[in-house]
């Protein structure tokens, strides 16, 4: 989810939502091969600009590396939840 972090973190201009202090909490599905697919925003900020960044996020990681033998491998794909904090911080 490193790649995913630095994505919003790209396209996230604090300066633009200084008095910001929301999270938004996004679903989507991991092919066995790690492809990403599916993003949905579950919990919205409140504001669609922030929910598109998470979304954006998650469209630009494109994979996290193939899934561990520890799921399930009858399992054709895994549903994640990530939750992007856009509390304005320091």
């Amino acid at each position: 989810m490193t790649n995913a972090r630095r994505a919003v973190q790209r396209w996230f201009f604090a300066a633009n939502f200084q008095r910001v202090s929301a999270q938004c909490r996004v679903a989507f599905h991991v092919l066995r091969d790690g492809t990403i697919l599916n993003p949905e925003v579950l919990v919205s900020t409140g504001n669609p600009a922030l929910d598109q960044l998470a979304i954006k996020a998650i469209y630009d990681t494109r994979s996290i590396g193939a899934l561990p033998d520890y799921f399930d491998p009858s399992a054709a794909s895994v549903r994640m939840i990530v939750t992007f904090d856009f509390s304005k911080s320091g």
